[in-house]
């Protein structure tokens, strides 16, 4: 049998990278970056859990891993950097609480960032980015285009996405074609 090497290789390895569109001024423009693979952990709240959150924001602020509400009952932990296998320790943190699945290797962090970022953004969501109504902090699950993302406001010209790996690199183009006329900087990881 031939023997073979497994590499792993980020999901967006190869995407376009570099200027797209005309020169943003100094300070302006749209920056677009995969940001490193690490855990990104899904936590679904068992039906009589009642408010786990403090619970997941004191654990994840020992590490600094951001904690993100997906929806009744349900969060993301996102680790800080390319850090894994923190599910065992929060499943057994939350044990009888919550059910907790390592979504890692199947979910891509984009971070998008700029002074024009949510005008960008609202070319293809229907979300309030308006940083009154959408505050630092605030996530929200919504179609980007034709793809379901978590968005979240991380600065005020800042945003983070989640999408789902097999997506990530037509988001990735779609983002690339909204923020042309504002000129973007793409930075795709090494292939």
């Amino acid at each position: 049998m031939a023997e073979f090497t497994l590499r792993a290789t980020p999901a967006l390895a190869g995407a376009a990278g570099g200027i797209f569109g005309p020169a943003a001024p100094a300070g302006g423009g749209i920056s677009i970056r995969a940001l490193p693979e690490g855990d990104v952990l899904q936590v679904l709240a068992a039906p009589d859990a009642g408010d786990l959150a403090p619970s997941l924001a004191a654990w994840a602020g020992h590490a600094d891993f951001a904690v993100r509400p997906y929806g009744p009952g349900q969060w993301f932990v996102i680790a800080p950097s390319t850090s894994r296998g923190h599910a065992e320790q929060l499943d057994g943190i939350l044990a009888g609480q919550a059910a907790v699945f390592d979504q890692g290797h199947g979910r891509v962090r984009i971070a998008i960032g700029g002074t024009a970022v949510a005008d960008m953004l609202a070319k293809g969501t229907a979300v309030d980015l308006d940083v009154t109504a959408f505050p630092v902090g605030q996530s929200a699950t919504t179609l980007l285009g034709h793809v379901s993302v978590q968005l979240t406001r991380v600065a005020p010209d800042g945003f983070e996405l989640l999408v789902l790996r097999s997506f990530a690199q037509d988001v990735w183009d779609s983002l690339i074609a909204m923020g042309r006329e504002y000129g973007v900087t793409a930075e795709a990881p090494a292939a």
